[in-house]
């Protein structure tokens, strides 16, 4: 099965490429990278004597993910100016950055919980049904997951 690994702001903004190096057991997982603080704009970002390193770092990351669609239009006006990557519309509203042969997706979305909307889905037959399915295949072991859009 797909190993999902999250990785969340900005001081692991390196990870991604180190996770994605030959040899690492994690190349083969699809990477998730979620920033959590706006991010700032291309003329800032160019100032930095790190900045294309971190680009690069959160670029191999399959999905980069942030809050607000300002901040992914910083993020990929940077991409632009300062690595001279393209990015293009998807389907389903999806963004891509075309990256060393394949697509980043970004994704813009408030990271939070809706206990309202939890606590009705729970209560769904279809989640019922679902809950004791996974209880009979794995038992007794904890299970611990998420949806992103770049799952889907």
């Amino acid at each position: 099965p797909q190993t999902y690994l999250w990785i969340h702001d900005y001081h692991l903004s390196l990870l991604p490429m180190y996770l994605s190096r030959e040899g690492a057991s994690t190349k083969l997982s699809r990477k998730v990278f979620f920033l959590h603080i706006p991010f700032p704009t291309s003329q800032i970002f160019r100032e930095l004597e790190c900045g294309e390193d971190i680009l690069q770092g959160m670029l191999h990351a399959d999905v980069v993910g942030f809050h607000a669609f300002d901040h992914a239009r910083h993020f990929l006006n940077a991409s632009k100016r300062i690595m001279g990557l393209n990015y293009e519309s998807l389907v389903g509203g999806l963004i891509g950055v075309n990256y060393m042969g394949r697509t980043v997706l970004v994704s813009m979305s408030n990271v939070s919980i809706e206990p309202k909307m939890i606590d009705a889905a729970l209560k769904l037959p279809s989640v019922e049904e679902g809950c004791q399915l996974l209880k009979r295949t794995h038992g007794d072991r904890s299970i611990i997951c998420g949806v992103e859009i770049g799952q889907r």
